[in-house]
């Protein structure tokens, strides 16, 4: 299952950060509505693929009874992942304020253009990484298989309850 997940999420990756790109050509309120409808459109679809395959890709090979285990840490990347990418995006349209404080909303778009090409080259970084290992495949873990019960070996004469030494 995990084979068909990682080019799926590849793409999905690939149309974030495409979509990332493309918001970075919105210049101004009065740009084309075609072009912030596609990039949206785009930018749905990538993270809908995406978060689907990081869900199954956190569930597969995971014993049932660890289940929620892998849940709540799948659901505490998500968190982390978005808080951290948001802080970073915030952080350049900060840094390419023309003023401190509040500042009219077209004086915003450079770094907002500036944020969605850092955002979409980190995409692109996580694609070439995804590219990198979609042909490798994981090793099967023996963690998550059920412990071997030993063999019982058939008892031997020497092995039995030496009964007749009670009489």
């Amino acid at each position: 299952m995990l084979v068909l997940v990682r080019p799926v999420a590849t793409v999905g990756t690939a149309l974030l950060g495409g979509a990332c790109l493309l918001l970075t050509r919105v210049v101004s309120e009065h740009s084309s509505p075609e072009l912030l409808t596609f990039a949206l459109l785009v930018f749905g679809a990538g993270m809908g693929t995406a978060t689907v395959c990081a869900q199954i890709a956190a569930f597969t090979g995971v014993a049932e009874r660890h289940s929620g285990l892998a849940a709540g840490l799948a659901d505490i990347c998500f968190a982390v992942g978005t808080a951290l990418g948001v802080a970073i995006a915030a952080s350049v349209v900060a840094a390419r304020a023309p003023t401190p404080g509040i500042a009219a909303p077209q004086t915003l778009v450079p770094g907002h253009q500036a944020a969605f090409g850092v955002v979409g080259l980190v995409a692109a970084l996580g694609v070439v990484i995804a590219l990198a290992m979609l042909g490798k495949r994981s090793a099967p873990s023996d963690r998550h298989r059920s412990p071997r019960r030993p063999r019982r070996l058939p008892l031997t004469d020497r092995d039995r309850p030496h009964s007749h030494l009670t009489h």
